[in-house]
């Protein structure tokens, strides 16, 4: 193996230290984000359920406007019926009394099932509010979990991003460019070993992907320091010493 492939090799140890590091990272920012999208869940609920509130609170007031208008027009009947002058005047106000007395029972029953109803659902809000409590202290925990993990590891962080930028320095850029690539590609395996399928047969594989190798492959990483990649997967290959 070559300066050029030994190089790359601890590079590529730095490369998965970091990767690890940022996969830990993704995994609690993950957390957190799932923690928000569940407290906001729940205050949109509460807000929901609190409008559906003020709905049928309103309505039951527009209904309470409505019996008490009727039950003053009813007033006003019953003194028109004290002074009525004939029975066929008395009979028709006495309907018109029936009537109102009639709508004002279903008025009144309606409200009283409304304000049920706002009960029931004030019930429902009041949950709601306690469960967006939860989950508010739940994303804080994770939220300051997330801040003291951040400080652990950068420091970590940054002097492996240190050594892989000195790496880099020494390598040529196309190699880099190469690194890169394939590091984003497969999450920082960027290297993969030449297997040998069979010891009887010149046949050989990709360690990384399981894909063949030529052996005009094998025969350039045998003989010269040089960066031959997979033709499937892309990772550099190497001969194991």
């Amino acid at each position: 193996m070559g300066a050029t492939l030994d190089a790359l090799l601890r590079l590529q140890e730095i490369e998965k230290q970091l990767v690890e590091y940022r996969r830990g990272i993704e995994s609690r920012r993950r957390q957190v984000r799932g923690a928000t999208r569940r407290m906001e869940k729940a205050l949109q609920e509460h807000q929901d359920t609190n409008a559906r509130i003020r709905d049928r609170q309103s309505h039951a007031d527009a209904l309470d406007l409505e019996i008490k208008s009727r039950d003053a027009q009813t007033a006003r009947l019953r003194e028109a019926l004290n002074r009525a002058k004939s029975n066929r005047e008395y009979a028709a106000i006495l309907t018109q009394i029936n009537t109102a007395k009639a709508d004002t029972t279903k008025q009144e029953e309606q409200a009283l099932h409304i304000m049920s109803e706002v009960e029931a659902v004030r019930e429902q809000a009041k949950v709601q509010l306690e469960q967006a409590e939860k989950e508010r202290k739940r994303l804080i925990s994770l939220e300051e979990a997330f801040a003291e993990h951040m400080a652990a590891v950068q420091v970590k962080i940054d002097e492996l991003q240190a050594k892989r930028d000195q790496a880099f320095e020494d390598l040529p850029r196309e190699i880099v460019n190469i690194f890169e690539r394939v590091s984003a590609r497969h999450e920082g395996e960027v290297l993969a070993t030449v297997v040998q399928e069979n010891p009887r047969r010149q046949e050989f594989s990709c360690g990384g992907c399981s894909m063949a190798v030529t052996l005009e492959q094998v025969n350039r990483l045998q003989d010269r320091n040089e960066i031959v990649t997979c033709n499937v997967c892309g990772r550099i290959l190497f001969i194991p010493l």
